[in-house]
């Protein structure tokens, strides 16, 4: 009865956001297996987002909802949709 619950921090943008995410929150990421749009400017290649977001995480702990690499269709087997790799 004398436990705290917390809203759900909710911010606008793209994965750099989650650079001001409070560490002691969670990630959850659903479906983060879709490249980001390449940078004409830069020499990277283009990072999934699911890679962005963790990158700019600075928690520890993520909660993870998709498959694993290896087990994930590909656009042309799963048009409709496919989970993460």
């Amino acid at each position: 009865a004398g436990e705290k619950t917390q809203k759900p921090q909710i911010l606008k943008g793209g994965p750099e956001v989650l650079s001001e995410m409070d560490p002691k929150r969670t990630l959850f990421l659903c479906y983060p297996d879709e490249e980001a749009e390449p940078d004409p400017s830069s020499t990277e290649p283009p990072t999934s987002l699911g890679g962005a977001c963790l990158a700019n995480f600075k928690g520890t702990h993520v909660i993870h909802v998709g498959e694993l690499y290896g087990d994930t269709l590909s656009i042309d087997q799963a048009p409709w949709g496919r989970s993460s790799s």
